[in-house]
């Protein structure tokens, strides 16, 4: 008997410590949630911040690297434009002889002496520093002279650019070509206004189609010319026909006129040309600078 009642407070002590065990673990999950959902959202929460630094830090890149080649592609610009109107000062590539380079008489262009010798247009001037009118020649029309006849004009090209059909004895205004490498258009304070191609240095062209040159040979191109090419810096304007790469037929050598709205009319003999051509201008020179602006150009017998 004493032993069945000692069994039954045994197991009444295990049911009760078990209900205390029961209320333990129910106060703790209900009092001290488990920590493992926290430790979750922090990782989320790590995770994302992460992301948005990386996603700014590639951004910022982006832009810096946009911000470094604009600012590149403006100093290359500047740098273009600086070696283009700045002297050169590389020296004569082996094998190239210097052109010729004479000092002008004293007071000649408005530079003390410095600069070529520029040949003097021997066609009669009207005073604006356009040729006069020279007599009819080749059965070319428009070119006649005389007491009391007016100053040639310098009139526009008629044809449209590029469309041929230009007289070779009419002035053929310099920005009026139907292609061009390296040149660029500016107003021209020359006698008639208007534009004139400038900034011509090694290697540009110019190309004009369809020039008429009649039936009679014509030996004499005249171009109007300025140059504010610092010293020691002069070039070659050249005369070809058909394509850039055929020999010129006549050219010239020109540096400092005194500025690059100086201008002179400036004379070449060119070998005998008739029938209809597509004339190039080209532009030679040893160095690399700027040498020379064109206003416009004719032939002459």
């Amino acid at each position: 008997m004493r032993e069945e009642k000692l069994s039954e407070l045994k197991q009444e002590d295990r049911q009760r410590q078990e209900r205390v065990n029961f209320a333990d673990a129910f106060n703790r999950r209900v009092w001290q949630p488990d920590e493992r959902p926290r430790a979750a959202s922090r990782i989320v929460g790590v995770s994302v911040a992460v992301t948005l630094v990386a996603v700014g830090a590639l951004g910022i890149g982006v832009m810096r690297s946009y911000n470094d080649k604009s600012a590149a592609e403006e100093k290359a610009k500047a740098a273009a434009l600086r070696r283009r109107e700045a002297p050169s000062s590389t020296s004569t590539p082996p094998g190239h002889a210097p052109l010729p380079y004479t000092p002008l008489s004293p007071g000649g262009g408005g530079r003390g002496g410095a600069g070529p010798a520029l040949l003097t247009d021997p066609r009669p001037q009207d005073g604006k520093g356009a040729p006069a009118p020279a007599p009819a020649s080749g059965g070319q029309a428009g070119r006649t002279s005389g007491p009391g006849t007016a100053p040639r004009s310098e009139p526009r090209i008629r044809a449209a650019q590029g469309s041929g059909g230009r007289n070779a004895y009419t002035p053929i205004q310099a920005e009026s070509y139907g292609q061009q490498s390296g040149l660029v258009r500016e107003a021209t304070s020359d006698s008639g206004g208007g534009q004139n191609i400038g900034a011509a240095a090694n290697g540009d062209w110019a190309l004009y189609r369809g020039v008429d040159f009649g039936s009679t040979a014509t030996t004499q191109f005249y171009a109007r010319a300025a140059s504010g090419a610092a010293d020691g810096v002069s070039g070659l304007v050249e005369v070809r026909l058909g394509s850039r790469s055929n020999s010129p037929i006549g050219s010239f050598a020109i540096a400092g006129t005194g500025g690059w709205q100086s201008w002179r009319t400036i004379p070449a003999n060119i070998s005998g040309v008739t029938g209809v051509h597509d004339v190039y201008l080209t532009f030679t020179s040893d160095q690399s600078a700027s040498f020379v602006n064109v206003n416009w150009f004719d032939f002459g017998h």
